[in-house]
């Protein structure tokens, strides 16, 4: 009966803390001159592997120009994935993992939230990436890492808030109308 109480706490204080951003989110539109040069996406996977859930950010490029983000140089027409590990050959930031993944093993159970960026918030982006220490712990996992990520571009009222706990996470993605299930 006290862990039904708990959980239901956990649940109603996730989704106050998911409402708040909305509701202090600024109209949300974007200017004439804000061109939109990327498209961001916040994934999250539930495989048996990582019952808990894995999360990265997916930047798509698109324009016909190269694109910094991070320490990674992002071709025209071309995308990168970021996710943080606890590998063998080391804890931290990797470029491209999830999408190498994904694209010699596919990868189930996912969804996403999808963004918008200018310019101006791919830097934002990028400069976010550069900052952060490339470290990983149970504290500062996957969730933590992609979740800043995300809420340096990503509009006011899509910003996630770190919960520690992946599942925690993906429940806050499942409850902004997610993008879609692969």
């Amino acid at each position: 009966k006290i862990a039904k109480k708990m959980l239901c706490l956990i649940i109603a204080t996730i989704m106050c803390l998911s409402i708040v951003p909305m509701a202090l989110a600024a109209d949300g539109t974007k200017a004439a001159n804000d061109k939109i040069v990327a498209n961001y996406y916040i994934y999250v996977m539930e495989t048996d592997i990582h019952p808990v859930g894995h999360m990265w950010v997916y930047l798509e490029n698109l324009t016909n120009q190269p694109m910094q983000v991070g320490y990674y140089t992002v071709p025209p027409y071309k995308g990168v994935s970021i996710g943080i590990f606890a590998r063998k050959d080391g804890f931290g930031i990797y470029y491209n993992v999830e999408a190498y993944n994904q694209t010699v093993y596919g990868m189930e159970n996912q969804i996403c939230l999808k963004d918008e960026l200018t310019a101006e918030k791919v830097k934002d982006v990028s400069d976010t990436l550069v900052s952060i220490p490339n470290h990983w712990d149970p504290i500062f996992n996957c969730m933590y890492y992609a979740f800043r990520i995300w809420n340096a571009g990503c509009s006011n009222d899509k910003k996630l808030i770190h919960l520690v706990w992946p599942p925690l996470g993906t429940l806050q993605i499942k409850m902004r109308n997610h993008l879609y299930e692969v």
